[in-house]
């Protein structure tokens, strides 16, 4: 076993996959546990090296294939359409074929191939009711119900689910915050994670300020606690490496800047504020065995609300008033986006 920064690497030496060997990377075998039953380290890295060699995403693959499995248990889903596939929980086997079928796409795998959603809309019969999807795009292993700003996070994101557009979004020791430090959120309101008091402002700052980091580019595990709130010392950086003397304000606004542009791309295309939501099960389903109830529809339109009106974008479709596009040198989007509604 070996590690670096991201994974450790595996190599199987007995039993039915050996010979397999590759890495465990962003909780591999806890996605396979979580989401398909699987909880045999072998099958999971045999999963995985199956991903790995067909370019694919393993969260397409075990979201979609959960999806199918307990729309199967349902009776929404039946042999019939699996092309007589056994699509019960835990069955290994089953997820290691349609691993297969979906890279060639070959029978049922074919219909898994664009993913969860566009299955879902294929096959009807009720079946979008267990979707984890956010604007077609299968979620990341994260608790919306339980963590607000990861739920807010989430439902903006233009691309879809994308953890590294606002990483981290739990809070940093509060030691490690200067005391001098200038911040748009209040921590103490904003990191309540079952509230959704300041929601919006730390959502803000933390796209804001990640744009400009994936921009430089840095490391989402290097922007954990102090380097992750307090943005001076990568101020610093960038007015060494190129010679300008920005604040930390205009420093800001550059991400600020990139957060608009991307939003402005994204409702020039068709998306408005249907579009940022959650699954339907994290709005209305509560986790019994932990007690956790569902986020609520009233909850996230809160936040929404929020986080809209200091954006400077309609609060009612989510596009970029033209003062905010002026304001950040965006003349050149506003025509594209005057007659929108």
């Amino acid at each position: 076993m070996s590690f670096s920064c991201l994974w450790r690497n595996y190599a199987v030496k007995e039993g039915k996959y050996a010979g397999i060997a590759g890495d465990e990377r962003e909780g591999g075998f806890s996605l396979g546990a979580a989401l398909v039953a699987i909880d045999s380290w072998p099958a999971m890295l045999k999963i995985r090296n199956l991903c790995s060699r067909y370019s694919l995403d393993i969260y397409h693959v075990l979201y979609s294939i959960a999806w199918a499995m307990e729309c199967y248990e349902k009776g929404l889903i039946t042999k019939e359409d699996t092309g007589g596939i056994d699509l019960k929980f835990g069955n290994e086997d089953a997820v290691i074929e349609l691993t297969h079928k979906i890279a060639h796409r070959e029978g049922f795998g074919d219909v898994l191939a664009n993913g969860a959603q566009k299955a879902a809309e294929k096959i009807g019969k009720g079946t979008e009711k267990y979707l984890l999807t956010i604007k077609g795009r299968e979620c990341e292993i994260l608790p919306q119900r339980a963590v607000y700003q990861m739920a807010l996070c989430l439902a903006v994101c233009e691309g879809g689910p994308d953890h590294t557009r606002w990483y981290p979004p739990y809070p940093p020791n509060p030691k490690s915050i200067p005391q001098d430090l200038p911040l748009q959120f209040d921590p103490f309101k904003a990191f309540q994670v079952r509230s959704v008091e300041d929601k919006g402002r730390l959502v803000k700052w933390l796209y804001d300020s990640r744009a400009v980091l994936e921009s430089m580019p840095t490391c989402v595990f290097i922007v954990r606690d102090t380097l992750g709130i307090d943005m001076r010392p990568w101020l610093d950086i960038y007015n060494a490496c190129t010679g300008v003397d920005y604040s930390l304000d205009e420093f800001l606004k550059c991400g600020e800047r990139l957060v608009n542009l991307e939003r402005a791309y994204i409702v020039r295309e068709g998306f408005r504020r249907k579009d940022d939501t959650l699954p339907r099960r994290e709005l209305e389903d509560p986790i019994v065995d932990r007690h956790i109830p569902p986020i609520g529809r009233e909850n996230l339109d809160r936040m929404l609300d929020d986080y809209y009106t200091l954006r400077g974008w309609d609060v009612n479709t989510a596009i970029p008033k033209e003062e905010k596009l002026r304001e950040l040198d965006l003349d050149f989007v506003v025509d594209d986006l005057k007659n929108l509604k």
